[in-house]
């Protein structure tokens, strides 16, 4: 590095000076005063280089203290991780059917409710009224019906007296049919087995449909959705294994995916994976972040070395392994990364003795001791 200063210092004096002067009778005084720079330069230059080789002989006869460690063959895997969220299928927002004021609201928040639990009632005093009277208006065309069936089994009367009694019973049967399912329509009742997640309702308030009233939530239906870059779409499939990373919880779980999308995203060039949680820990809410780990690598039989041990220099990537008692500088060709291991493609063998402490300052042939 000081040689490289030096030199640069050497070109911007020489810049400078071709630069100050363009008289022609200047110029032979400049040139003799470059040479002389150019002689001292290259004498330094000389005794830096001297004193780089005496160094690294020095270095080169010191023993150095290290440690090793043997290398054998392991599988590697490479994992990519994407962000995705929690998704549910029974994760429902329920609305009046029939525009009413809300008379009661029979749950709370976080109550576990069943199928057909009801969870509030609207105002149909309108409608019970109306159904108190057809009942009555019902058991009186049923009587009048039941007299008139008789009387025309014994030949009594005429058909069209028989026919309009047995017509007014089965209307008057339709009405109240269609009464009670306007009066069932005032009542909002749970269409699955869950928790109440929120209530929206108030006792008082007017319903109308369209407007939330409930959200109902049943944690055994979760599944994590994220998408992939269309790169990993040939390297995915479904009943792979992933792991799951809840940072709200602080929570991993180990799970597979079930379905990998058959169709690119033409905005974000991804497709989605989706994967069920099958026995999902309580404090996992629907829309919570969860960071989704898909191996899209792996080698069965590879050596791997620790990153930090690989060093860099123009000809590429080496590490040290111990051969006796000396260090020996190895090239070696760096397949995939992850995490803290790298895969080494070629340079090194099951059982050379991979230098992992006091690496740093080493130079090739450089005596050892462990």
């Amino acid at each position: 590095m000081r040689t490289l200063n030096i030199l640069f210092v050497a070109g911007t004096v020489f810049l400078a000076a071709s630069c100050g002067s363009k008289e022609p009778g200047n110029k032979e005084a400049e040139l003799e005063a470059l040479k002389k720079q150019h002689a001292e330069l290259t004498s330094q230059i000389k005794k830096l280089e001297a004193s780089l080789n005496i160094n690294k002989e020095v270095s080169k006869g010191k023993e150095a203290v290290i440690k090793v460690e043997s290398l054998a063959i392991k599988p590697f895997v490479h994992k990519v991780e994407v962000a995705g969220r929690v998704e549910s299928d029974r994760n429902l927002t329920l609305t009046a059917k029939a525009a009413g004021t809300v008379t009661r609201i029979h749950v709370v928040r976080g109550q576990k409710v069943k199928q057909g639990t009801l969870l509030a009632t609207q105002d149909a005093d309108i409608l019970i009224k109306n159904l108190e009277a057809l009942n009555t208006t019902l058991a009186l065309h049923t009587q009048l019906y039941e007299k008139q069936k008789k009387l025309w089994e014994q030949n009594i009367g005429t058909e069209i007296q028989y026919l309009s009694a047995k017509t007014q019973k089965e209307a008057t049967e339709s009405q109240r049919a269609a009464l009670i399912e306007q009066i069932e329509l005032s009542k909002i009742k749970a269409p699955i087995d869950g928790t109440i997640d929120e209530v929206f309702a108030k006792e008082g308030e007017a319903l109308a449909p369209g407007f939330p009233a409930f959200r109902i939530v049943n944690n055994s239906s979760y599944k994590v959705k994220a998408g992939m870059g269309e790169g990993y779409i040939s390297k995915i499939n479904e009943g792979d294994a992933v792991e799951l990373y809840f940072p709200d919880i602080n929570k991993s779980f180990k799970a597979n995916i079930k379905v990998v999308g058959g169709i690119v995203d033409p905005v974000n060039r991804s497709f989605t994976i989706e994967i069920p949680l099958t026995k999902p820990d309580e404090s996992i809410k629907p829309n919570m972040i969860c960071y989704v780990k898909v191996q899209d690598y792996s080698n069965p039989k590879a050596i791997i070395v620790p990153i930090n041990v690989i060093q860099h220099s123009e000809e590429g990537d080496f590490v040290f392994v111990a051969e006796g008692n000396k260090a020996v500088k190895k090239p070696i060709v760096v397949g995939k990364t992850y995490i803290n291991d790298a895969e080494v493609k070629e340079g090194l063998k099951e059982g050379d003795q991979l230098i992992t402490i006091g690496y740093q300052d080493l130079v090739d042939g450089q005596p050892v001791k462990f």
